[in-house]
This record gives C-alpha cells, structure tokens and sequence, in this order.
C-alpha cells in the first residue's frame, strides 16, 4: 500500500472473486469450483498450490463465481452450473434463426461493416477470447489466443480493435488481425489514463470512440486518434456516458446519458455543439444503420428504430418498436449488433439456470483449516 507496486501470486492464474479470509487462507472461483489455499501475508506468497474445496459453484458468462464469505468464518454460496447462451440472428419482425449451432459462453456479438462476419467474445474453460463468425461460408476462426474481450471491427473489416486485462485490472486496447493469424499491436499506446475500451471507430479510421470506465458501472467516452497522440473528451457535464457509437458518415456520435435521471440514447456533433435527444422512456446500447437513415436502440426486451437524417443536419423522428424478445442485456456492455443493411440483429440469448436457494456454511474457515497445510 505505501508504495502502490502489485505482482501476481504465483499459482492465482484464472481466479475470479478472490477473498483473503483473514487467517491466512485464500479462496477463489475458477471455472465452476470454489478454490482454498494457504497464504502468507508477510511475504505475499502461498504456502503449497490451491485445493479444489467445492465443485457445482454457479458462475456467471463472464466467469464471476457467486459466492462471498464473512468476518466470522461464514461462506455463503449459490450452486449451479454455468449459464450457457447461443448467438442467434433476428429479423425486423422478431424472428429469431441460431447463428452457434449449440450452447455455449458467448457476448458482446459484432457485425463487420461488410455484413459478412460477426465478432464475438467465446469462452472456453477459464479464457476468453475472440472469434469470428463467416455468414456466407458458415466457418469459425479464432482470431485471438491469448484473452481477447469487446471486440470492435474497422471500416475496412479488415482488423478488429479489442482489449485485454491487464495485472494490474485495468484494460489495455490493441489491434487483431481479422485473418486468423493472432497477430496483436497496441492501440492507443500514448493514452495516459487506464481501461480506455474502443467502442467505435470513425469511418475514415481517424478517431476512435474510448469507453473510459472509472469505477464498477461507470463511464464517460473520448475521441482520440489511433495511436493515442491527439485525443479530447467529449464530456457529459453529469458525468456518466456510455456506448459512443460514431455515425456512418463520422460527423455525430450517438451515445447514452443518465441526465435526465435515466439511460436515454443522444446524438451530439463530433465538431460543434449541436446535440439531440434521440429515444423516450428510456434507452441504451444505440447502433447506426448503415446508410445512417436509422439509430437502433434497446429499452429493456424491446427492440426500437428511429429514422434519422444525417445531412445536412442531424435530425429524428419518432421511436417505434420493432419486436420484443428476452435476450441479454444491461451492465455497460453491447449485448447486440445490427448487419449494415439494418435487416438483421445478432443477439445473445439469456442462459437458463435452475433457480437454487443461497446456502450457507457455518464455521467455514475452520474446515479449510483441516484441509490446508497451516503452519501451527
């Protein structure tokens, strides 16, 4: 703490949720098991590797075990297996066709500005990372092997920008190449602020829309240049802004604000003070059409179109609801995308789990005590 340095500890790879219990016990989720091990606190190293001490810990999409424990030796945990989803392809009227021909962890799906592939994060085990989906084809290429998370294609469709989580918890930006091949480079290495995510990128490639995340659920959003020498925030006076999804022409950027005291869908100019509320009731996750004659957005199950002129200034008509259906959803993260002809949406289905109760362990520590090599 006082000189703010951190390291990994050894044999903690692939943990999720870890707890230091106070008497020299570790604990942590990894992959559907509750994991124990014996810590020195001193040293900032374990004593021997971690036990498995629960299997059947009910574990989220993105790998976030459910479980917490307490100051008196208490575990509280809710079993269950892992909610597997599909990716599946909807049209304007609701009609949903599987896109993954089974179950499995997907999130955050994109469509390439082509409309020939779709992006999306694919956990297996404990890694996530990004494949990609050839509509015309039917194949599936890995594109990262080494975690890969949100990933955003370029105008060209010929790369795809991501992040990766960095030891020290923050997101650290690069670019993919959409071939197949693995081949990472930074992105945005000059930013000087930690976990800029890239959300959107302009047409011409010039600017990047960065999701700055500050905090569990809260963000605002700059425009900076691709390698992070020119950048400026586009700053919402009430501080929470997410989403920045640049126009087809790259003159507005759409995004969502909680101002009015809820998520409503904005549009602002890149270059100048024009800006316009956009959705009612509410809104969030906007998406540009291709030709930019509408902005889709999500409010709740429902699926909304507004019909939007870009030139020769920004303007919108009035909401109307394309189709509802339970599909993934909330958080800051983009749950859906829209091909470039504004046919069809790729979402993610929700994971059906069996409801269970929350149990509880009385004493816990103290069995955990018996299982690890404690030193009297």
């Amino acid at each position: 703490m006082d000189t703010g340095s951190s390291r990994d500890v050894v044999g903690l790879d692939n943990a999720t949720g870890a707890r230091y219990l106070g008497a020299g016990i570790i604990v942590f989720g990894r992959a559907g098991t509750l994991m124990a091990a014996a810590f020195d606190p001193d040293r900032g190293e374990m004593r021997g590797n971690p036990l498995p001490v629960l299997d059947g810990l009910l574990t989220s999409t993105l790998g976030l075990a459910v479980f917490t424990t307490s100051a008196d030796g208490s575990l509280a945990y809710v079993p269950g297996d892992i909610a597997e989803n599909q990716l599946v392809l909807v049209d304007r009227k609701g009609k949903a066709f599987p896109l993954t021909k089974e179950p499995g962890l997907y999130q955050h799906p994109r469509f390439s500005p082509d409309g020939r592939r779709i992006a999306a994060e694919v956990r297996k085990g404990a890694e996530t990372d990004i494949w990609a989906f050839d509509l015309t084809r039917g194949t599936t290429t890995r594109l990262t092997f080494d975690q890969g998370l949100a990933p955003t294609w370029s105008p060209d469709s010929s790369r795809l920008a991501l992040i990766r989580v960095a030891r020290d918890g923050s997101y650290r930006p690069f670019w993919v190449e959409a071939d197949g091949s693995g081949t990472l480079a930074p992105l945005g290495q000059d930013l000087s602020f930690p976990s800029f995510i890239p959300w959107s990128i302009s047409p011409d490639g010039e600017l990047v829309a960065f999701q700055v995340m500050r905090g569990k659920d809260r963000a605002n959003f700059v425009l900076a240049s691709p390698d992070g020498s020119d950048f400026f925030v586009l700053r919402d006076e009430f501080g929470e802004s997410y989403w920045p999804q640049f126009s087809p022409d790259g003159r507005y950027v759409a995004y969502v604000s909680v101002e009015s005291g809820r998520p409503e869908v904005y549009v602002r100019a890149v270059d100048g003070p024009g800006k316009w509320l956009v959705s009612r009731d509410g809104g969030g996750e906007p998406l540009w059409s291709g030709d930019g004659s509408e902005l889709f957005y999500r409010r709740g199950d429902e699926v909304l179109s507004v019909p939007t002129r870009l030139a020769p200034d920004f303007s919108a008509g009035t909401p109307v609801v394309l189709f509802e259906g339970r599909y993934d959803s909330g958080g800051t993260d983009q749950h859906w995308g829209v091909a470039p002809d504004g046919q069809t949406f790729v979402m993610v289905t929700v994971g059906q789990v069996s409801a269970t109760p929350i149990r509880l362990v009385l004493n816990w520590t103290e069995e955990l005590r018996r299982l690890l090599p404690m030193d009297n």
